[in-house]
């Protein structure tokens, strides 16, 4: 299992690089769709990993992707080496329009995480974000699977 620095760095290393495209889509609306357990539905993304549910039967509901892992918007909370927590956070807000680019099928978990968020499966949006290098692969049980490592290893650098 990764400790926090390990993966700071490994996030550092993967989103820095988009500090240029983070300038570039800031201003883009994050809101989005989902097509959850068939029935699309309006959401709203605040990072590359947390979205709202805007309509249906979860409207209101915070959804977490399962798999990935995004730097988070709630403030200039990430801290490492001579970068400014800001920096991350532009970076961060930026996640989530590209997440919003994309109508994506996904399967709630059926369970909820320690911040009462519905865990959902996006297995394209996961792989898409970690491609673009938005986002990083993070499994702990059962282990990730081969398509979103081999997304990770072609993601840039």
């Amino acid at each position: 299992m990764l400790r926090a620095p390990a993966v700071a760095l490994a996030l550092a290393a993967l989103l820095l690089p988009r500090a240029a495209e983070a300038r570039r889509v800031a201003g883009r609306s994050a809101r989005g769709q989902v097509v959850l357990e068939g029935e699309r539905v309006p959401v709203r993304w605040s990072d590359g990993d947390t979205f709202r549910f805007l309509g249906g039967r979860w409207a209101g509901r915070t959804a977490r992707l399962v798999g990935v892992n995004a730097l988070e918007t709630y403030g200039p909370v990430h801290r490492w080496a001579g970068i400014s927590p800001q920096a991350f956070l532009a970076i961060a807000k930026a996640t989530a329009p590209v997440a919003a680019s994309g109508i994506w099928r996904c399967e709630a978990e059926g369970r909820s995480d320690v911040y009462g968020r519905l865990l959902v499966a996006c297995p394209d949006a996961a792989e898409s974000l970690v491609a673009a290098g938005y986002a990083m692969v993070f499994a702990v049980d059962p282990p990730a699977g081969e398509k979103p490592l081999e997304a990770q290893r072609r993601a840039p650098a």
